[in-house]
């Protein structure tokens, strides 16, 4: 065997191992952001139906001008942003029925004083007269609001986010409403560190709706027990307590839940500033940090969603500062619970948070976020891929390289497998020159076009591999066009 062919075969083996140890997984596809300008300092959005129509729309909140709305017009279109709201305070809205009539209203936090001014919708885009909610004021502000049923009484209720507390423990409340617009306040006290954003999601399987938030050097728990809410802060002490850093070093940031593993239960990735983020495994309703995913620093607030189809949760990570502000993380889990490397996709602005829905006719959610830094809202939708079959990267490594290509070769001929790229049900050359016109794709870009034959030129554009079989003969008719079967017949000899 020809030291080229033991390389090959040592490449397939290892590709083989590698592509056995993870899930197979799709391409993303997205688009370039379409931006929205708003003169304002902007710190969150919401998305949901406002008017009436089949148009999702978006609610931005201003720190310093209020509340504004974008009417969706369909095909990633909006009508221009209307102020509904001039009253400066603005750190957080939501979009919910929280008055029972089956009409969504808008929730916003709102701070300078603490309060939830709520704005009754009435199905056509235009509100009643709002009505506030007054809250304490000596316990820090208000951040964020988590939106659920908490009461199950099939009205939306809230979880008020605090932050910012000065020489004091923070006190986050729980507003329940009883459907006709009234209102109770469930406080809890003494709660040590920033509950600054909060997730709601029934973490204990028991069919009520409980809480978490990252805190300053932990991960707050709510539990909801019949309405009545229990906390632990101490819940989920990291193992490793310096990858969330430590009280003077704020670590955790934000927590996104889900089941990672599809195994029946709730997991739980932590972002944390310093630049990672800890995966925690629920193992029999015990929450145990068996990954930690490295991240560009900084990451502010994750969030989970299935962006590519396969019925696994991947996260998108929001990062102000650094060269990719927003990265995405494909969930490759099999056995185990793993993530790809974060691939970033939008490179500038300021994402304090982001939104994550299908906002367009293509397949796939889109991510919508704020950005404090240039005074816009983004949209970054997800684009149709240039083919009907998008995974190239059978090694889930990140990259189509020769460990692909190995895996490709080692499977020729076999009908129905990963390897079959072209979807005709077996192996060929076809496949082979459909994955070396991927080749150095990683698994965030739109892939260069898949024809079957390269016409170089003077070999300009070529890859790596195409550019070697050239000069290795495997032109045989020396028309400098290098086809599928070409290049078979030139694999074969190596």
């Amino acid at each position: 065997m020809s030291t080229a062919a033991r390389t090959t075969s040592a490449l397939a083996a290892s590709a083989l191992t590698a592509a056995a140890a993870h899930a197979q997984f799709n391409c993303l596809y997205f688009a370039a952001p379409e931006d929205h300008t708003i003169d304002a300092q902007l710190h969150s959005v919401e998305i949901g139906h406002l008017n009436g129509d089949a148009h999702l729309d978006i609610v931005v909140a201003s720190l310093d001008r209020g509340v504004y709305i974008l009417y969706g017009l369909g095909a990633d279109q909006y009508l221009p942003p209307i102020r509904e709201v001039a009253t400066p305070g603005a750190a957080w809205a939501s979009i919910a029925d929280f008055t029972g009539d089956a009409v969504n209203d808008i929730a916003i936090a709102m701070q300078n004083p603490n309060r939830v001014r709520i704005l009754p919708g009435n199905g056509d885009g235009s509100f009643q007269p709002h009505f506030e909610i007054a809250l304490d004021n000596e316990h820090g502000v208000v951040t964020s609001l988590a939106v659920a049923d908490y009461n199950a009484d099939g009205v939306a209720d809230m979880f008020v986010g605090r932050g910012l507390a000065i020489e004091s423990l923070v006190q986050p409340e729980f507003l329940l409403s009883d459907g006709a617009g009234g209102f109770t306040i469930k406080a809890l006290s003494n709660v040590f560190g920033d509950p600054f954003y909060a997730t709601p999601v029934d973490i204990d399987g028991d069919g009520d709706m409980d809480v978490i938030s990252a805190t300053i050097d932990s991960v707050l728990v709510i539990h909801n027990i019949a309405n009545s809410f229990i906390f632990a802060s101490d819940f989920l002490f990291p193992a490793d307590q310096e990858a969330f850093g430590t009280i003077g070093n704020p670590g955790p940031t934000s927590v996104a839940a889900a089941d990672f593993d599809l195994d029946g239960d709730i997991d739980l990735a932590v972002s944390n500033v310093v630049g990672s983020i800890s995966i925690f495994e629920n193992e029999n309703g015990a929450f145990v940090e068996t990954l930690i995913l490295e991240t560009s620093p900084a990451g502010w607030h994750i969030q989970a969603a299935d962006l590519d189809g396969d019925a696994r949760a991947d996260l998108v990570l929001s990062n102000p500062v650094g060269s990719a502000r927003l990265q995405i993380l494909q969930n490759i889990s099999g056995a185990d619970i793993d993530f790809t490397t974060p691939l970033g996709v939008v490179a500038d602005g300021y994402p304090r948070m982001t939104t994550i829905l299908e906002l367009d006719q293509f397949p796939g959610l889109d991510v919508v976020f704020p950005d404090l830094d240039r005074q816009r809202v983004r949209v970054v939708s997800s684009a149709p891929p240039v083919t009907a079959q998008c995974v190239f990267d059978l090694t889930a490594d990140g990259i189509v390289d020769a460990r692909d290509l190995s895996v490709v070769i080692a499977f020729w001929g076999a009908e129905n497998t990963p390897a079959d790229l072209t979807q005709d049900h077996v192996v060929t050359a076809v496949d082979i020159a459909t994955l070396l016109s991927n080749w150095g794709a990683t698994t965030n870009e739109r892939a260069m076009s898949a024809s079957l034959d390269w016409n170089f030129g003077r070999s300009a554009g070529a890859t790596p591999v195409q550019q070697l079989a050239l000069e290795g003969g495997a032109d045989a008719d020396g028309d400098r066009e290098l086809t599928a079967f070409e290049l078979a017949r030139w694999i074969a000899t190596r």
